[in-house]
């Protein structure tokens, strides 16, 4: 058997690997993603199994099989290394204190009390550059896996929570899909890279800024009542007539729509509703088009400033809808067709009249007969 493979210079130094011998039938673990890709992380190891008798745990890190590094591996391939065996599973192990630890934190006693106060003092009064409800989350040592997916890799103006696992750390904080991270351990996203997010996000204690998705309680959902459309702008020359303006009150939460598209552009798309929503409320559908926000064209807006738009309230948009003929424009089109039918049988008895003056002929006839026989007559 190989020797199990040691730490590479600058890998944490609590890498390690494990083998799956002839023996074992399931690993008895699942992971987030497939290769190629830097990693596959662990998310769930079954009781019992091979992975939980080598103490893999959610929150671990795959960046070898075999000996290859899954950055480099194939779909395909990575499939037949984990059903071969033996299966060599090179793991960096999500970042635990081990027990040992506080030990060395109790051997200073002067520096120990000073994080007390900061983290107490750890939420910072919110940015003026961004929403007054944005708050401070802290994953304490001792928590695994965070429970979130998000969207974007910094450097980026924020990344947006997309997923959010029940019974995860992150439910337990109430973080939600929509919301936004805007800064790490004090750092804001845009200054960071890929791997120090890694990184930050890997150790503990962990502090996560955070941007909330915009809801506002339902109480406040009166203000629906009031008929924004009659403040709809005539539509410009040249624009659909049925273009009309919707507002989104003080007090209304998530709009409730997806849209394809990002400005600077001519106008977004509309590509999904939500049912029940605010969007539904005011009868968007698929395919009608957002040419404006608050009075200015998707030509002269940003993605951020758009961004910030769409979740201040109230706000305004100004839609051109999807071009749908009312139902009842081909239905006269049926009854024009009946009387054609009804004149037809009017034309069909006048031949018949015609047919006797062909006897008068046969009697010129005769008289020519008769004629030319007097004729003879006076001759002899």
């Amino acid at each position: 058997a190989a020797a199990p493979k040691a730490p590479a210079p600058g890998e944490d130094p609590n890498c390690r690997e494990v083998v799956a011998g002839p023996e074992v039938v399931q690993l008895g673990l699942k992971f987030n993603g497939k290769p190629p890709c830097t990693e596959l992380e662990i998310t769930n190891v079954t009781p019992g199994s091979w992975a939980a008798s080598v103490n893999l745990q959610a929150g671990d890190f795959i960046i070898e099989v075999n000996g290859e590094d899954t950055e480099q591996l194939q779909e395909d391939r990575f499939k037949q290394h984990m059903k071969g065996r033996p299966l060599r599973l090179y793991i960096d192990p999500v970042d635990e204190v081990p027990p040992p630890a506080p030990v060395a934190k109790a051997a200073a006693p002067p520096p120990a009390p000073a994080p007390a106060p900061a983290k107490a003092a750890a939420a910072p009064p919110p940015r003026t550059d961004v929403d007054p409800n944005c708050r401070e989350v802290v994953a304490a040592e001792g928590v695994a896996a965070l429970g979130l997916k998000f969207d974007g890799t910094p450097p980026c103006s924020e990344l947006e929570i997309t997923s959010v696992a029940p019974g995860s750390w992150g439910a337990s904080v109430n973080l939600q899909v929509g919301d936004f991270i805007v800064e790490v351990n004090g750092q804001d996203v845009q200054t960071l890279t890929e791997e120090t997010l890694k990184t930050m996000l890997k150790a503990r204690p962990v502090r996560l800024y955070i941007d909330p998705v915009d809801e506002e309680p339902p109480v406040p959902a009166a203000p629906k009542a009031v008929a924004p459309k009659a403040q709809s702008p005539t539509p410009k020359p040249g624009e659909d007539p049925n273009c009309r303006e919707v507002v989104a009150p003080v007090g209304t939460g998530p709009l409730g729509m997806k849209f394809s598209g990002t400005p600077p552009c001519g106008e977004l798309e509309i590509t999904g509703v939500t049912e029940g929503s605010w969007a539904a409320s005011q009868g968007l559908q698929v395919g009608d088009f957002i040419i404006e926000v608050n009075g200015v064209s998707m030509q002269e807006l940003t993605p951020d400033t758009m961004k910030g738009m769409l979740k201040d309230r109230p706000v305004r948009l100004y839609i051109d809808p999807v071009d749908e003929p009312p139902p009842s424009a081909a239905a006269p089109a049926a009854p024009a067709a009946a009387p054609a039918k009804a004149s037809q049988p009017a034309s069909a008895p006048a031949p018949p009249p015609a047919a006797p003056p062909p006897s008068q002929p046969k009697d010129n006839n005769n008289n020519t007969n008769n004629n030319n026989n007097n004729n003879k007559t006076k001759t002899q």
